[in-house]
């Protein structure tokens, strides 16, 4: 693995996504609104980016073997390690069905090995700022079927929240699936001409499709080959959080 080349990616995909929410912020400050099709344009670009980053193995960088010596990964293994030994407060780091989970530059990481590698993956929030929110529903089997999962946007959603939820879910879809995000559009727009309209009502193929929707009460729901994540601003983060927390099996 090309730690300089991923390093690489990180970084521009970093400021893309902070060049995303900027243009966000100051469009609200400005008199004219900002259209449908540019924020989607913004929303799919992001999401295209962390494709490319998750394609091109840019995950390694959170996959340390026992034996990587990155800056990044010692860092992680000190606070992990004075975590698991009982020394950090819980505003920093906690222990979670036996995961150590520990705050680093304003990112949730938690740790998990496996046979032959670590696994560290980073989110917004950590499993006891989720607990909370409730997954109803069963999923079909075909949700599990193929390679490809939707992603389905929106195109009339404005919000860098949604943006944030978004980029969140796709990063590590990869990790917690196995599967490939697939960008698509909930509804017909001059934006999505080249994208695949496709929503948890309208998926007659009955295609696997993870649907994000702003609302007041912060909720998964599982029917069919669909998923669908309501909240709005930060709730909706945390929404994506506990559903990603469930697929890499850190919570029940």
């Amino acid at each position: 693995m090309d730690l300089d080349i991923n390093k690489r990616l990180e970084e521009e995909n970093k400021k893309e996504m902070a060049k995303a929410l900027e243009q966000e912020e100051r469009a609200k400050q400005q008199p004219k609104k900002v259209s449908d099709k540019k924020f989607l344009f913004i929303a799919a670009a992001v999401i295209t980016i962390f494709i490319a980053f998750s394609l091109s193995d840019g995950f390694g960088l959170y996959e340390q073997a026992k034996v990587t010596g990155s800056a990044i990964a010692y860092t992680l293994q000190d606070l992990h390690r004075e975590n698991l030994a009982g020394n950090l407060d819980k505003e920093v780091g906690i222990i979670y069905n036996g995961f150590s989970v520990v705050k680093y530059e304003g990112l949730w990481w938690t740790r998990k090995e496996t046979d032959d590698r670590i696994l560290e993956f980073p989110l917004h929030f950590n499993p006891l700022d989720v607990e909370e929110i409730k997954i109803t529903g069963d999923l079909a089997p075909e949700f599990n079927k193929g390679e490809d999962v939707f992603i389905a946007i929106n195109p009339g959603v404005k919000d860098k929240f949604y943006t944030l939820a978004l980029s969140e879910l796709s990063f590590n879809v990869v990790k917690g699936l196995d599967r490939r995000p697939v960008g698509s559009c909930i509804s017909e727009d001059p934006a999505c001409e080249t994208r695949e309209i496709i929503s948890c009502q309208q998926n007659p193929q009955q295609k696997p499709v993870i649907e994000l929707v702003i609302g007041n009460e912060s909720k998964i729901e599982s029917f069919g080959t669909c998923i669908k994540v309501t909240g709005q601003e930060y709730d909706l983060v945390k929404a994506v959080d506990k559903l990603l927390y469930r697929w890499y099996r850190v919570m029940e």
